[in-house]
């Protein structure tokens, strides 16, 4: 059986950087922009929710380097919780973050009973879920992000949504649309909207032409081959799929859905 654990407190400590949580064949350099574009299609969905923000409290699941708990800091909330399956993770977001809570844990797992005293009203979950390679943990994951929210929080979550599949590899599956709101509904919430992360950017896992994803490994082949490429091929990309990720509604690669646990927001004190 696959040990996610064991997988990336190893693959953190060989490869530690965007590379290591993100795509590690592209490199550090163009990792950088997909982050970057990432970050900026999140506080999109995120800014028409965001009043108030000093006084909102935030989890983010699976934080790796902690790209998404400086996201969070930096938009002045009131607290961030960061987690991840990786104890070596947790040990540096320490070290780099000694103001923000963190703790090692596994979403799909029965919570430990610390984290659940307290609800959140925004949890992050970016690039994380598609690494739980089992359907039943994928829901239990589902439930205990549930759990986490306050009545009225939303989850902001990145997923591939294929509309064929499923695709099974190892350390990640990639469920189809279908499945995966089936799954969010039973889980409690409501699906608000979702959106592309990528247009060009990424490897387009949703298309079925053979033709266009061999292109793509094809274009991208110097990245791979001399990752210093990279800063060149990210600042070219990042402007167009900054402006595509506003028009295009349907994307061919990884999209983040945003969900809401019903209810309202209990409001805050000062």
């Amino acid at each position: 059986m696959f040990n996610s654990r064991a997988y990336w407190n190893k693959r953190l400590k060989e490869k530690w950087g965007l590379h290591g949580v993100g795509n590690y064949s592209l490199g550090r350099n163009y990792n950088f922009w997909l982050y970057k574009l990432q970050k900026a299609v999140l506080y999109r969905q995120i800014k028409p929710l965001f009043s108030d923000r000093s006084k909102k409290e935030v989890l983010d699941i699976g934080s790796g380097t902690g790209y998404f708990v400086q996201f969070w800091r930096s938009l002045k909330v009131k607290s961030i919780m960061a987690t991840d399956i990786s104890d070596y993770a947790v040990m540096q977001i320490k070290k780099k973050f000694p103001d923000v809570h963190s703790f090692q844990m596994d979403i799909s797992k029965e919570l430990p009973k610390t984290i659940l005293k307290k609800k959140y009203h925004f949890i992050s979950a970016v690039a994380v879920l598609f690494h739980i390679n089992n359907d039943k943990m994928y829901l239990k994951a589902l439930k205990n992000l549930y759990k986490l929210l306050q009545p009225g929080g939303y989850l902001f979550f990145s997923e591939n949504f294929l509309h064929h599949g499923p695709l099974h590899g190892g350390y990640q599956v990639n469920r189809t649309l279908s499945v995966i709101k089936r799954l969010v509904i039973k889980a409690g919430f409501q699906i608000k909207s979702r959106v592309p992360l990528f247009i060009l950017m990424n490897y387009p896992v949703d298309l079925k032409s053979n033709i266009i994803k061999k292109g793509w490994q094809k274009l991208t082949w110097p990245v791979r081959k001399f990752h210093f490429l990279g800063a060149l091929a990210g600042a070219i990309l990042y402007p167009l799929d900054l402006l595509l990720t506003r028009w295009i509604k349907e994307g061919p690669s990884t999209e983040l859905m945003v969900c809401k646990k019903p209810g309202y927001l209990k409001k805050t004190g000062k």
